[in-house]
């Protein structure tokens, strides 16, 4: 065993990595999310890389945590490895219009969208999501934004959680329109 900076240049795969952050003391989802942030430019192998993102960014449950995995220079890095899931991905490019934009769907019922990096590809889900923050914050109101966002701006693609969520920066989505909702249109989640 190595430093831990050593032993993450080795790392493979998920596995891998869990194995050397716990080698190394961390040993919740947390820390090791709190490890990828420190020392994600020290995985080399970036297929290993992009894999790790997606689980601790998905595992994540801390607001600060998230911010730090959205900060420019891991997400500009992941882009660079994500072809597979999104530019190369049949699901999406059936999605795509003939310039490459895919629609995606937000929902909240904060008065601002600003900062938001979470969309969906699927309108029911952003529905529920808008239901939900309404409930959260005994809002009277929800609402969904539809966008538009280039196949090559998409930072991930998780399906994991059966919501087609797309990552992306909110500079990169276009022709944005609300569309709200009652609050007490509580929107469930599917079987």
């Amino acid at each position: 065993m190595g430093t831990l900076v050593e032993d993450l240049k080795e790392v493979q795969n998920i596995d891998d990595f869990y194995k050397v952050t716990h080698e190394h003391g961390y040993y919740s989802r947390a820390d090791m999310c709190y490890c990828f942030i420190l020392f994600w430019d020290s995985i080399y192998n970036k297929e290993a890389l992009y894999e790790i993102y997606k689980t601790v960014l998905t595992d994540n449950e801390s607001r600060e945590y998230y911010n730090q995995l959205i900060k420019s220079d891991i997400v500009d890095e992941i882009r660079r490895c994500n072809c597979a899931d999104t530019v190369d991905n049949e699901e999406l490019k059936n999605l795509a219009d003939e310039n490459g934009y895919i629609t995606v769907y937000h929902g909240h019922c904060k008065k601002t969208l600003r900062g938001s990096y979470s969309w969906t590809t699927d309108y029911e889900t952003a529905k529920r999501f808008g239901s939900r923050n309404a409930l959260f914050s005994h809002s009277e109101q929800y609402y969904v934004v539809t966008g538009k966002v280039k196949l090559t701006n998409i930072i991930t693609y998780i399906t994991n959680r059966n919501e087609r969520e797309v990552l992306v920066k909110p500079s990169d989505i276009k022709d944005k329109t609300k569309e709200y909702f009652s609050a007490a249109e509580r929107v469930e989640r599917p079987e």
